[in-house]
């Protein structure tokens, strides 16, 4: 809920909020300074989401370098679930331009696709679903100007991420997509997070921050420290996976944790040589910076007479961020990493140097639901993802009385339960890593074998 702003705004019948800022000539700025507070009843671990759109929108401020073809590559298979991804489109550009909401109503996960463009869809565009970040559906769409398709899945409380992509020479860096979290149950600590993955944000014209409820108490009771640097997207996997010629967008938290107050904060953060300085874009911060590029790749931020106080005195008045996004240079080859850390000073203090992100670069899907299919009596059941290392889901496809049992290697029985009509969630993240069995009915021939990562 928004208490007020800096600036005179209007709010439009979407909710959205409308703030006239006037001319803004070359290299001037206008903050815009939004209070407002999260409801209480958000659960933990929600992502909340911030998008903010600078109008008019003029095509010349629009990148205008192709995007590279959504391309199936090794991942797809005769009965995969990559069935629905279209050949690369090699035609001109149809002036077709997808837009992707998504909501949750009652337990299910509802998206709706649409050309908002002046021209019909000349070639299929590739839909991609994730759930908890494995890609489980995917299908193709081909739209004419002003029509729209709605999805709707059903959902318990994993995080479902629909991505519908542009035409490869659509002007810009666009890449729509929607996620709907936390409906039909309560998110999973350290579960599927929609800052894994690009935000549709890469235009310069558009800015999309998603902060995260934190837990009440450190995920594995693992302290954390407040002078960190955190790189979104997060990437896929331990690996922090994320495709080529992909924006990152840098925060970097500090936080006086002496005894004292603090008059001068300077941040230095000397940039990946697989970054593009050239494209290092300073943005929003706690607190008035400037900003300064100097010497072999490094960034500077001096925030004079912060007068920040001390943790002991007022936790939440010590803290302060700096933000900053840049491109890769571009076409990294598969394999390459980029790491970054940033060094923190507290007036004459010993800087006090952040965590190491990395990313490592990827090219192509990153995790791919394996989907066993059963026909168990007349009844097709649906297990996916396999491998799994979380929520291992049981999908009917009509109603039945069916129990399920899962065994370990040796036969002994790990949990069992009654399928529900659709599905069925089975949480195996605190299993350990292995081999277990499935089986679906009183016929012990009807089983699965799931790998556990």
């Amino acid at each position: 809920q928004v208490n007020g702003a800096n600036l005179p705004y209007t709010i439009l019948s979407s909710g959205e909020l409308r703030f006239e800022t006037g001319t803004i000539l070359p290299g001037e700025c206008e903050n815009v300074i939004i209070d407002g507070f999260i409801s209480c009843s958000v659960p933990f671990g929600y992502s909340v989401c911030n998008e903010a759109t600078l109008y008019p929108i003029d095509g010349c401020v629009l990148d205008t370098i192709p995007s590279e073809p959504v391309n199936p590559g090794e991942n797809s298979s005769p009965s995969g679930p990559l069935d629905g991804i279209p050949g690369p489109c090699m035609l001109p550009w149809d002036h077709s331009s997808l837009t992707v909401a998504g909501w949750c109503q009652n337990d299910s996960a509802f998206f709706y696709v649409e050309n908002h463009g002046s021209g019909d869809m000349s070639c299929w565009a590739p839909v991609i679903v994730m759930i908890d970040g494995v890609v489980t559906y995917t299908d193709s769409i081909l739209l004419l100007s002003g029509q729209g398709i709605t999805y709707s899945y059903p959902a318990n409380g994993q995080t479902w991420i629909l991505n519908a992509e542009q035409h490869p020479l659509h002007p810009g860096n666009s890449h729509p997509n929607a996620h709907v979290q936390s409906c039909g149950g309560d998110p999973i600590e350290g579960g599927g997070c929609v800052n894994d993955y690009r935000l549709d944000d890469e235009d310069p014209v558009v800015d999309i921050f998603c902060g995260i409820v934190p837990w009440p108490q450190p995920i594995n009771g693992t302290p954390h420290d407040p002078n960190d640097k955190t790189g979104y997207p997060n990437g896929f996997s331990e690996q922090h996976y994320i495709n080529p010629n992909q924006q990152l967008q840098y925060v970097i938290r500090f936080q006086n944790t002496g005894t004292d107050t603090a008059y001068n904060v300077v941040i230095r953060d000397t940039l990946d040589v697989d970054l593009n300085i050239f494209t290092v874009t300073p943005g929003v911060a706690s607190h008035a910076y400037e900003f300064r590029m100097y010497g072999p790749r490094v960034l500077e931020w001096t925030i004079s007479n912060i007068v920040l106080t001390d943790s002991t005195t007022n936790l939440e008045e010590s803290n302060g961020f700096v933000t900053f996004h840049v491109d890769q240079l571009p076409n990294l080859i598969p394999g390459t990493i980029i790491n970054n850390d940033a060094d923190i000073y507290f007036d004459f203090e010993l800087p006090v140097t952040t965590n190491e992100t990395w990313h490592t670069i990827y090219n192509g899907f990153f995790a791919v639901a394996g989907v066993n299919e059963l026909d168990v009596e007349g009844t097709l059941f649906k297990v996916y993802p396999n491998p799994v290392n979380g929520q291992l889901t049981i999908e009917a496809g009509k109603s039945s009385n069916e129990r399920y049992v899962v065994f370990d290697q040796m036969g002994k029985k790990i949990l069992s339960g009654k399928l529900s009509f659709p599905m069925t969630t089975i949480d195996m993240t605190s299993m350990n890593q292995g081999v277990y069995f499935i089986q679906i009915g009183e016929n012990k021939s009807d089983t699965f074998k799931i790998v556990k990562l």
